[in-house]
């Protein structure tokens, strides 16, 4: 059976140069609409957003590692800003297509279920191979998982998982993070004789899933 129409979440794939240009659009679609008075994050807000994406955009053309942080830092706020107003949309229009339209966002109707984040990978199976500094992560397939992260760490003090993010707190501790569309994927180069904690998870367009519990495994 058919779902009600929704705000597509397709504009998150875009550029990030063509990401502004869109939220413009938007924000003067929804700023002049009625429909949608209570929107999560008002016109004000959208627009500071388009500039300041559009701002650090140009700013990170340079090349410098600390303007490229910067820009997807904006890109991020970005992401958030306008996924909160969709979805908002959804809502407030329950499958009306003219309504999603007329907020700026295109309606998406062929889905038949929305996405959903992944399940938890199970029984995961960390392997050392048979070569210095290796380890196989193997795991089953997980329904609707596009992507897979699994990650060696050897102290759990020094990461933390968060939704779709790690944050990796480094001194002489080595950590792994292998993003794959694979479900079988090597972490190589490796310090030898270490042993690590391993976790694997599963992801798609709705975002990350639950990541496995922690396995104790090293390398040769």
């Amino acid at each position: 059976m058919q779902r009600k129409a929704s705000a597509s979440l397709d504009f998150i794939e875009d550029t990030v140069e063509s990401k502004p240009a869109f939220g413009e659009n938007v924000a003067t679609a929804m700023n002049a609409n009625a429909t949608f008075p209570l929107a999560p994050h008002n016109n004000a807000a959208m627009v500071a957003a388009n500039t300041d994406l559009a701002t650090k955009t140009a700013g990170a053309l340079s090349g410098d590692h600390n303007k490229l942080a910067l820009r997807n830092a904006s890109e991020k706020s970005w992401d958030d800003i306008f996924r909160d107003n969709a979805n908002y949309v959804t809502g407030v229009s329950a499958g009306d297509v003219v309504k999603i339209t007329s907020a700026g966002f295109k309606a998406t109707v062929t889905e038949t279920t929305p996405t959903q984040i992944p399940d938890v990978p199970s029984e995961p199976d960390f392997t050392t191979n048979q070569i210095k500094g290796s380890v196989k992560c193997k795991t089953n397939a997980v329904p609707g998982a596009v992507a897979y992260v699994s990650v060696l760490y050897t102290d759990p003090a020094i990461i933390q998982f968060k939704p779709n993010q790690i944050i990796v707190t480094l001194g002489d501790k080595t950590v792994s993070i292998v993003f794959d569309t694979h479900k079988v994927v090597d972490h190589n180069n490796l310090p030898s004789h270490v042993d690590f904690q391993a976790v694997v998870a599963a992801f798609n367009r709705a975002g990350m899933g639950p990541y496995t519990n922690p396995e104790e495994i090293g390398t040769l």
